[in-house]
C-alpha cells in the first residue's frame, strides 16, 4: 500500500512496470486527485493493468461517523459544528496549490469560494466564478471535480429517454461536496442534521 501517491509522480510511472516484473504482488496505491497528477505528469496509464476506485458520497451508516456529527451529538454546539466544517473548507483550499502552478491554484481557489454564491442562479456564470477567461475556469471546475470537491449537474429538456441524451452540458450548477461546509462557508446557523 502506498499513500499519497500523488507527491511522488515518479512513484506512479515506476509502478507502471510492476506488473511485467511481479505480477504476483498486487500494489495498491492511494491519494488525492491522482487524475490530475497522472494528466499533470504527462504519461499514460497501462491499459487493462490499473483498476480505479473512488471514494464517493457517504452511505447513510458511514454518515453518522464524522467528526461534525460527532462533535454534536456530544455537545450539541452548532459553533463547533460550524468549526469543524470551516478547517475543512480550509484544508481544501490549502491543498490546492499541490496539484496545479501557482497561477492556476489562484484561479481554482478564487472559483471553489465563489461557487456558493451562485448555488440559486439559474445557471453558473463562468464570469461570476473568477477574473479570467472562460476557458480557465472550465478547467478549475474540471479539477475541482476530479477532486470531488465540485459536483456539476448539467442542464437536460428530460425530452425523452436516456435523459442524458438531451443534456447541455454548457448549462450547469456547481454544487459542493457537502451541504455543512456549504452553510458554514454561507454563515448560515443551521446545522444539517438533526433539527
Amino acid at each position: 500500500m502506498i499513500d499519497e501517491i500523488q507527491e511522488i509522480p515518479a512513484a506512479l510511472r515506476k509502478l507502471r512496470y510492476s506488473y511485467e516484473e511481479r505480477s504476483d504482488i498486487k500494489v495498491i496505491a492511494a491519494g488525492s486527485l491522482l487524475e490530475a497528477v497522472i494528466e499533470k505528469a504527462k504519461f499514460s496509464v497501462p491499459v487493462g493493468r490499473v483498476e480505479y476506485f473512488n471514494l464517493g458520497p457517504m452511505t447513510f451508516t458511514e454518515f453518522l461517523m464524522p467528526e461534525a456529527v460527532k462533535k454534536y451529538i456530544v455537545t450539541g454546539d452548532k459553533e463547533q459544528v460550524r468549526g469543524i466544517h470551516k478547517d475543512l473548507y480550509r484544508t481544501f483550499l490549502d491543498d490546492i496549490p499541490k496539484y496545479s502552478s501557482n497561477k492556476l491554484s489562484q484561479n481554482i481557489a478564487e472559483v471553489f469560494e465563489k461557487i456558493p454564491g451562485q448555488i440559486g442562479a439559474d445557471k453558473v456564470l463562468f464570469k461570476g466564478l473568477a477574473n479570467t477567461n472562460s476557458e480557465v475556469i472550465r478547467n478549475c471546475i474540471d479539477l475541482l471535480q476530479k477532486a470531488g470537491l465540485v459536483y456539476r449537474v448539467s442542464y437536460s429538456g428530460c425530452s425523452g429517454l436516456p435523459i442524458k441524451a438531451s443534456s447541455d452540458s454548457s448549462v450547469c450548477k456547481l454544487f459542493y461536496l457537502d451541504i455543512g461546509i456549504y452553510n458554514s462557508v454561507m454563515g448560515l446557523l443551521g446545522v444539517t442534521f438533526f433539527n
